[in-house]
């Protein structure tokens, strides 16, 4: 009696295993199913770049693309949303991509995609063509397979402010802001005028970037104000603005109202562009400062000739650093 309770138990205890056995390997089968969905939503989300709606910066959007396995069919979906303005249902961004701009294709070899641009692209002015620029590269980026981006108008190099071709683009080719908030303050050097206006004088500071915006923004516009320390003055006119500040391969492109041009009787014109220059480059993200005037390049800018070309730091104007 004691055997047949004991062979029941035994019994008993195999179709429990069995059991147990059973639904475990259904869970894991579960899990698996569970993770290779999550891990294909991830593959097919990317994050895409448009402009924040002042246009003075970038803003990342979520997207899930329907050509995920394709990566040139993916370049042409991703361009479209980043001209699509029907496509927008909301007013906290904007396409990169203007009106009237066109591609005329895209192609990919080896890891390098070069995407085509009409001859309207040519009529941007320097600081939209760097936000657009920005925008479809850092999105294009995204895409598995793409390792570089490259432009080509009509068929042609697109060329940079030195007029050499810009050649292939990453992500790392921009600094740039994107529509989050944050503030950053650093120590650099800010070049003000002696009272004469007829040399530079440095003067270490801490310069604070709130709000969003580029540092190199934040040094001009302190550049602008008083100096705290006597026998210094402002090298720029109190009324410019500053338009727009981007980083890109080590230039600061630098866009300026038209006030600057105003004459400043006890200012050189040379101590007022290097004072721009020296202080933007201090802030280490640069090396070169590319100037335009509401956009345009202006060769001259009153008697310093050379105001359209890439301009690099010079400090045989300077006095003792304070």
């Amino acid at each position: 009696m004691l055997d047949k309770g004991r062979r029941m138990i035994q019994m008993r205890n195999k179709v429990l295993m069995m059991i147990l056995s059973l639904v475990l390997v259904f869970l894991v089968a579960g899990c698996g199913k569970e993770n290779k969905k999550t891990t294909a939503t991830q593959e097919e989300g990317m994050k895409l770049y448009f402009l924040n709606t002042d246009e003075n910066g970038l803003k990342e959007v979520a997207c899930t693309l329907e050509n995920t396995n394709d990566p040139l069919a993916a370049s042409y979906e991703v361009t479209s949303h980043l001209s699509d303005k029907e496509e927008l249902k909301t007013g906290s961004y904007k396409v990169p991509i203007y009106d009237g701009i066109l591609i005329n294709g895209i192609t990919l070899e080896n890891g390098i995609e070069t995407v085509d641009f009409g001859s309207s692209y040519l009529q941007l002015s320097s600081e939209r063509e760097i936000l657009l620029r920005s925008a479809v590269v850092n999105s294009l980026m995204g895409i598995d397979g793409v390792d570089a981006v490259s432009f080509t108008i009509s068929g042609e190099d697109l060329l940079g402010a030195d007029d050499v071709p810009v050649g292939p683009m990453t992500e790392k080719s921009f600094l740039f802001n994107l529509d989050t908030l944050y503030t950053q303050e650093n120590e650099v050097v800010l070049y003000y005028a002696n009272m004469e206006g007829n040399r530079l004088v440095p003067v270490k500071t801490k310069v604070k970037a709130e709000d969003n915006i580029p540092l190199e923004m934040a040094i001009l516009q302190e550049l602008m104000k008083r100096p705290d320390k006597e026998n210094l003055q402002s090298p720029l006119p109190d009324n410019v603005s500053i338009n727009h500040v981007q980083i890109y391969n080590n230039v600061c492109y630098v866009d300026l109202s038209p006030d600057i041009e105003s004459v400043m009787p006890v200012v050189n014109e040379k101590i007022k562009i290097y004072a721009m220059v020296n202080s933007v480059i201090s802030a280490g993200n640069a090396s070169q400062v590319q100037f335009t005037i509401n956009g345009r390049r202006e060769k001259k800018l009153n008697d310093f000739t050379s105001f359209d070309k890439l301009i690099t730091s010079d400090y045989s104007f300077c006095e003792k650093e304070n």
